[in-house]
């Protein structure tokens, strides 16, 4: 079990450095031609030179066992930022050597703490390895307010080094995952307390969902979207609400990418009995679901009447964003009329996690969902 969890931190690790070779646009060979130029320290550490042998053992065999030394990580992202910068794209894509020594941080301490050791045997970080593995507070989202994603978090003063550890982490989750994302003509069409939520959908390996009132936003179609935003924003102007069709549409979008999010979603049956719209549109969003569940990376079930939906209280819809990365925080969106929180304690964030988890054996399972659908369209 150990080495199965040491395994898999090394390579979340590799993949991120491939990742960061992909935005450079380099390949192997330039890499090593680079290095060989660059003659310089590395913040405490001298330049290591890079072998294409090397770096491919390191980002793509899948066979390293040991995370690299840091060293070779600052030299390797030192040169991609160069060869990125030559090619006229933004090195900032790849990240600072300050941001990549808090991940290199981040996967030492978890790989610690499955009982092993690293290459450069450095002395054990101050955080511990529950900090690593929980990226507080829910990728510094503070609140309701999206206080964290205005930089609230890393631009006050921190002075325990350990503070000063979780500030850079939480900062470095905002950089890597809430990037916003739209374009600007939707922006003024995007609560702050729901940009948030929006900006790390997209980077959610797993989003999982509550809906009481209305079909989930990546599931409705055209008609039935429209008609529920005109329900809430009825007075807006016709542009307003056509740019809020457009954004709702436009965020769909991340089901049908290559390697798309697995989107698991409970629908309380009172969602299929509310006709926003009239008959005719909640006909054309039953069909829309009954199309959608075909998708290998969907999954509704319907929590109908006859079932108790035990521990989740009715008041309001809830959504976890999961993230690929072992380390980094579930991320807890509770919607209500009145905008929308994001639980920062890490008791209240497992027990909707769990309470979602629970949710899903409590409704009706996901093979009965068409029947479900398709008997609701024959009573339309």
């Amino acid at each position: 079990m150990a080495a199965a969890g040491r395994d898999r931190i090394v390579q979340e690790f590799a993949a991120e450095m491939a990742l960061a070779m992909y935005r450079a646009g380099a390949s192997l060979q330039e890499i090593e031609s680079m290095s060989g130029k660059i003659k310089m320290r590395v913040g405490d550490f001298k330049f290591v030179t890079l072998c294409s042998s090397t770096i491919h053992d390191q980002l793509h065999s899948g066979k390293r066992k040991r995370l690299p030394r840091w060293e070779w990580v600052a030299s390797l992202i030192t040169t991609l930022r160069v060869l990125a910068a030559g090619r006229e794209r933004n090195p900032e894509n790849i990240g600072t050597l300050a941001e990549w020594k808090l991940k290199y941080d981040a996967a030492q301490a978890r790989y610690r703490a499955c009982g092993a050791t690293v290459d450069d045997a450095a002395p054990p970080s101050r955080a511990d390895a529950a900090l690593a593995e929980h990226l507080a507070a829910s990728l510094a989202i503070h609140g309701a307010d999206g206080g964290a994603l205005r930089g609230t978090a890393s631009s006050a003063p921190v002075e325990d080094p350990e503070e000063t550890w979780r500030a850079g982490l939480l900062e470095l989750a905002m950089r890597t995952y809430a990037g916003r994302w739209w374009p600007d003509r939707y922006t003024d069409v995007i609560s702050d307390s729901f940009a948030p939520y929006l900006s790390l959908e997209p980077a959610a390996r797993v989003i999982q969902g509550y809906e009481t009132q209305f079909i989930h936003g990546l599931l409705q179609c055209p008609e039935y979207a429209e008609a529920v935003i005109r329900l809430e924003h009825g007075d807006a102007p016709a542009d307003q609400i056509k740019r809020r069709l457009e954004l709702r549409m436009l965020r769909q979008k991340i089901l049908y990418r290559p390697n798309p999010p697995n989107l698991w979603v409970v629908l309380d049956e009172t969602t299929l009995r509310r006709e926003y719209g009239g008959p005719r549109v909640l006909r054309a969003q039953i069909r829309h679901l009954i199309t959608m569940i075909e998708l290998p990376n969907v999954t509704v079930q319907v929590l109908t009447f006859d079932k108790d939906g035990g521990c989740l209280p009715s008041e309001g819809p809830v959504a976890v964003l999961r993230f690929l990365e072992s380390h980094v925080r579930d991320v807890v969106f509770r919607e209500s009329s009145s905008g929308g929180s994001y639980p920062t304690d890490e008791a209240i964030i497992d027990y909707w996690v769990v309470a979602l988890d629970r949710l899903s054996v409590r409704a009706q399972q996901p093979h009965a969902t068409r029947e479900i659908l398709e008997r609701r369209l024959r009573e339309i």
